[in-house]
């Protein structure tokens, strides 16, 4: 479903996107199932967020911002597990 819904919202069938990612959380909650989270949809308009397309994304110096153009509703992304990732390998000696 995610593929399907991602297509339409990619060639502009934004109503047809919507319905698609309708049906998957029906299912999803019928099974008592949670959707994944890594599945782009907005929360409010329930389009799938396709960058530079429906959305537009941010990166800014804690956080990624996802930004829907059909409604306007956005999200903040932290990414300071990466930063402190990072820093922590940094800060090994190499032998």
């Amino acid at each position: 479903m995610k593929s399907l819904a991602w297509t339409e919202a990619y060639d502009g069938a934004l109503e047809r996107s919507r319905r698609y990612n309708d049906l998957a959380r029906r299912i999803a909650m019928r099974c008592q199932i949670s959707m994944p989270y890594n599945l782009d949809v907005c929360k409010e308009c329930h389009v799938s967020l396709v960058p530079g397309r429906t959305c537009r994304v941010r990166i800014g110096p804690q956080r990624v911002i996802v930004q829907c153009t059909q409604c306007g509703s956005y999200r903040r992304i932290p990414y300071l597990k990466e930063k402190r990732r990072k820093s922590r390998c940094q800060g090994q000696k190499r032998t």
